[in-house]
């Protein structure tokens, strides 16, 4: 399914994983090819403080264009592990 423009859904019968797919257009010019994670968290904080601690480096904060089930915005934060590759935290 595709929930809003550029982004792509495998989404198996409920209590299964998901897979969420977008097309980027600012890959690193060094990289041809990127995989992007998005993790789900039930604190947004907790999971910051922890991102943070483990050594990775905040980058940014958004909220999804798509209402959650319960009809507010969806939060979420950019960040980059040690090495440079960007992963979300995303509260669901």
């Amino acid at each position: 399914m595709e929930w809003y423009p550029g982004w792509v859904t495998l989404e198996p019968p409920p209590q299964g994983l998901r897979m969420s797919f977008q097309l980027s257009q600012d890959s690193p010019a060094d990289r041809t090819l990127r995989t992007h994670v998005d993790i789900l968290v039930a604190d947004l904080d907790e999971g910051h403080r922890r991102v943070l601690d483990v050594g990775g480096r905040y980058v940014a904060a958004h909220v999804s264009p798509r209402p959650g089930a319960d009809g507010r915005q969806v939060p979420w934060r950019v960040y980059e592990d040690p090495v440079g590759h960007q992963f979300c935290l995303v509260v669901r």
